[in-house]
């Protein structure tokens, strides 16, 4: 069993329906792991995902979406996964494939109840979707998936949403081979993949994630314990000032480092600004590694050359949602339509806004993102929707 998840980032509760599947096969969230074995420089300066070294996952002749400009074909089932990073814009895109689901639900049993409905054809793919909060297991969540997609005849969406605590949920960079193997047992199966994650601009992300983890909390609360609705947040609650606003972003490069080695972002946390002391053991990781930048080239190769499109927050509204809404219900407009999901805005409280913030304290940001930077300029030139062979203004 697949257990879907009630919760979207623990302020705003959305009720996810309790699925069972319609199979023999048992569910089991187990723990996974994987290491890469190339450990790149970080770049520098920007060069264009065309110049880069040699790939660090090879494709294996399975191109993604992307390489082959062309949308998927889930008319016979297949898999969207998406890989969904703290304050990137997830939670609309959560809430999106949660209504589509239930749309399809309601549309599937009023077809069934002989309502003509000329949308809905027979042969359509059945909609599934779950929610994988903590760990990935290749024989009981991806080969599962992959049963059930191919034997059933569904489109599966799955998101991985990162989340403390979760220890051995993999990063991006550690997820890359599966991906491809994921890829690999689709294609022989004769269903369709799609994967992709969203990236935000710096200076906004670092806002959004102040605002989330520290300020949209009681000042004066108490640790949270195990049993707390808000245990999965690690981060102590600070005042809305630019001076805890600069304190907060404790590391360079933090989209970069969580695609790569911390999904959870609390891994190089200082102590002053986790609930929890880290382990003797990830003390001694931050010591040796707080200096270092994240491993750029292969977080770039991975979002170039593993996922078949990377959205950007500031444009998911007019890019990444109708082209979900167009490959799941070949309707963009569904998509256009949809209003983002606001999680953070407690009581009327407020957060920093980038109109609080002096020069100083931009440039400080900026100085400590030129990474994230490059990745998001990357991402903006590459990934268009022309370059998957669909022209949305064409409305086709």
């Amino acid at each position: 069993m697949i257990r879907t998840i009630s919760r979207y980032a623990g302020i705003i509760i959305i009720c996810l329906s309790f699925i069972v599947l319609k199979s023999s096969v048992d569910y089991h969230l187990s723990w996974w792991s994987s290491s890469s074995t190339i450990n790149s420089k970080a770049k520098s300066e920007k060069s264009p995902p065309s110049l880069l070294s040699t790939s660090t996952h090879p494709l294996e002749n399975f191109p993604t979406h992307l390489d082959s400009k062309s949308l998927p074909n889930f008319n016979n089932g297949g898999i969207i996964v998406f890989y969904h990073i703290y304050k990137t814009g997830g939670s609309t895109v959560g809430k999106l494939f949660h209504q589509m689901y239930q749309r399809d639900q309601f549309k599937r049993k009023q077809h069934f109840n002989n309502v003509s409905l000329s949308s809905l054809s027979p042969s359509s793919p059945e909609l599934y979707f779950t929610m994988i909060r903590k760990n990935l297991d290749w024989d009981n969540d991806c080969l599962v998936t992959l049963d059930m997609a191919k034997k059933k005849k569904k489109l599966i969406m799955l998101e991985l949403h990162v989340e403390y605590p979760a220890p051995h949920f993999p990063s991006l960079v550690d997820l890359a081979p599966t991906l491809h193997k994921w890829r690999k047992g689709a294609n022989e199966r004769g269903i369709d993949f799609f994967a992709f994650t969203l990236i935000r601009k710096p200076i906004p992300h670092a806002l959004s994630f102040f605002n989330f983890f520290h300020v949209g909390h009681n000042d004066f609360r108490p640790p949270p314990s195990a049993k707390d609705h808000d245990h999965w947040n690690a981060f102590k609650p600070l005042s809305s000032s630019e001076s805890n606003f600069l304190q907060s972003y404790f590391v360079r490069n933090r989209q970069c480092r969580m695609y790569d080695s911390d999904p959870t972002a609390t891994l190089y946390a200082t102590k002053d600004l986790v609930w929890k002391r880290t382990s003797k053991e990830k003390e001694q990781h931050h010591q040796q590694n707080k200096n270092d930048s994240c491993r750029f080239d292969m977080v770039h190769n991975t979002l170039f050359e593993v996922l078949d499109w990377v959205g950007t927050t500031e444009q998911m509204q007019n890019l990444t949602l109708p082209l979900l809404t167009k490959i799941v219900a070949n309707n963009p407009f569904l998509g256009l339509k949809n209003e983002p999901f606001k999680v953070f805005d407690k009581g009327g409280k407020k957060g920093m806004k980038v109109d609080d913030l002096s020069e100083n304290t931009l440039t400080q940001i900026s100085e400590r993102t030129k990474l994230d930077q490059i990745l998001y300029d990357d991402v903006v030139q590459t990934f268009t929707l022309q370059n998957l062979g669909w022209d949305f203004k064409s409305r086709g």
